[in-house]
């Protein structure tokens, strides 16, 4: 074996030690509770951030108007009558729902980054 295989071995097991470390220290477990359009969400995430996009996305999914309306008139086509998917999946996965889905978090998300969605999250520390 050559250097370069000592080489690209060795950055292997390193990277494999690296991941291991990663695995293995402690996460976040964090909380979101938020209040959008008037509805109370919560939801939770590995970190502050993922927790906060969780409970916009929940509000969207659950409660926001628009995404409600375009659900409706997927589920009056003949496409979304013969559907077996759930109004989530649906929501989630069809092109026009899932554009004005993501459209919507992204309003979301963007007023509780500047303050104007009142939210709390709390993160507590958990070892794996």
């Amino acid at each position: 074996m050559g250097a370069r295989g000592v080489a690209k071995r060795g950055g292997t097991v390193v990277g494999f030690i690296a991941l291991v470390v990663a695995c293995r220290a402690p996460a976040d477990n964090c909380t979101t509770t938020l209040t959008y359009g008037g509805k109370v969400v919560r939801a939770t995430g590995r970190s502050r951030p993922l927790a906060e996009s969780m409970a916009c996305g929940a509000y969207c999914i659950e409660h926001d108007p628009d995404l409600r309306a375009s659900y409706e008139a997927w589920r009056a086509t003949p496409v979304g009558r013969s559907s077996a998917k759930s109004r989530e999946e649906a929501m989630r996965t069809e092109v026009p729902m899932h554009l004005v889905q993501q459209r919507c978090a992204l309003r979301c998300t963007s007023e509780l980054v500047s303050g104007r969605v009142p939210a709390a999250t709390t993160c507590k520390r958990t070892s794996r």
